[in-house]
């Protein structure tokens, strides 16, 4: 049981990535310091052609950094306005920035030799959300400054992961731990540098011409390659000394603005009972933790 938890916790924090930035806003096309309906408003008419934005509101207009600003900018633009989604207040170029930052929202697919977990991150200096697919059973975690939750969008509830279930899942003699600490220590993508750093060659992914940039690891005998379309960060590939691709990260979407619901939890949903939240969830996972103990 006590291994069941421990790796739960050990894979969910572990794919967290504790990554530094680029000043209006994403959004604030106005310029007036927020991100309000009267931005979401200019956007959506930049949108249609009825209003031109000088390039650095354009820039900013773009709050999905797909390199055009469409009807989706202004409803990212409105649904901030009215506190559903969060941003931190600064502008970005590319995707690559905003995954630099460390406060973003992506959705990805993780590739190994062991095959391929769709996820969902969500990520700030103080919290984070994280949706894993893995075997089949999705997992959705969040950690905040109020706690540890795993979390059913589904049907609105959640389950805290107290002190004491801490201490007692995690393989350490202390009564509490905080587990953004324990991702802060064990960061995946602290080692991306500044693109202007790295060697640049024109290349292709999946047959497509993009901007490759290569990142060599002398220490760790390890290159990773950067794979970019205009703005969009499409992936990153790690690749051993020999040239092996070992892990491969595809990017479907990677934005500043954070669903708020993603940052604190929902009002309106409900807390359960830790342990007959597991067995409702993950009944599967628990049957077998149980019989490995």
């Amino acid at each position: 049981m006590k291994r069941f938890f421990a790796g739960l916790l050990s894979i969910a924090l572990s794919v967290c990535f504790c990554l530094s930035v680029f000043a209006a806003g994403m959004g604030d096309v106005i310029e007036d310091g927020n991100v309000t309906a009267g931005d979401a408003r200019a956007i959506l008419r930049a949108a249609v052609g009825l209003e031109t934005l000088s390039a650095e509101a354009a820039a900013r207009a773009d709050m999905d950094l797909d390199g055009a600003v469409t009807a989706a900018d202004a409803r990212l633009a409105l649904r901030t306005a009215v506190g559903l989604e969060q941003t931190d207040g600064k502008t970005y170029e590319t995707q690559f920035d905003v995954l630099k930052s460390g406060h973003f929202y992506a959705e990805m697919n993780v590739r190994d030799k062991y095959g391929t977990v769709p996820m969902r991150l969500a990520l700030t200096k103080d919290s984070l959300f994280v949706d894993f697919t893995l075997e089949g059973t999705s997992m959705r975690m969040l950690s905040n400054d109020s706690g540890v939750y795993f979390v059913d969008e589904a049907n609105k509830c959640y389950a805290a992961f107290s002190d004491d279930l801490m201490a007692i899942f995690a393989d350490s003699d202390e009564q509490s731990f905080d587990p953004l600490d324990m991702f802060v220590s064990v960061p995946v993508f602290s080692w991306l540098p500044d693109l202007s750093s790295t060697a640049y060659y024109r290349g292709t992914y999946n047959g497509e011409p993009c901007d490759c940039y290569l990142i060599i690891d002398e220490t760790e005998k390890e290159t990773r390659t950067v794979y970019m379309d205009g703005p969009r960060l499409l992936a990153i590939t790690m690749e051993d000394r020999f040239g092996e691709v070992e892990t491969e990260i595809i990017f479907q979407q990677i934005m500043s603005v954070i669903p708020s619901k993603y940052i604190e939890l929902p009002d309106g949903y409900a807390e359960m009972d830790f342990f007959e939240f597991i067995l409702v969830n993950y009944p599967e996972l628990l049957e077998e933790a149980l019989r490995d103990d």
